[in-house]
């Protein structure tokens, strides 16, 4: 699954719009592709929650029918243009504490 903090989003956009070079599509997701347990795995050591449990795929086709297999199976989209964009936020424990306004220690 793809992610990206909402300050480095605010920036890329800024950027988009204040730098002529910037054309065409740009992919605006933090490098790197994790899945969705590693996520959750990350989301949970980051709340300090156990993260035990998943949602079988059964239930989450049932729930979400044909968007299901975009859950399960995810894309892999790269930002392959911005490779000289400074992330501030490349790594999602330091995004996500951030973004739940927690501090890890």
């Amino acid at each position: 699954m793809n992610w990206i903090h909402v300050k480095d989003l605010a920036r890329l956009l800024a950027r988009a719009v204040d730098d002529e070079s910037f054309s065409g599509i740009y992919n605006g997701v933090a490098p790197g592709n994790i899945r969705n347990l590693e996520f959750t795995k990350t989301l949970g050591r980051v709340l300090k929650r156990p993260t035990v449990l998943a949602v079988p795929a059964f239930a989450i086709k049932l729930l979400f029918g044909d968007f299901a297999d975009e859950l399960l199976e995810g894309g892999c989209v790269r930002s392959l243009r911005l490779c000289d964009f400074e992330f501030e936020y490349p790594e999602l424990d330091a995004a996500l504490s951030n973004s739940l306004d927690i501090e890890n220690k």
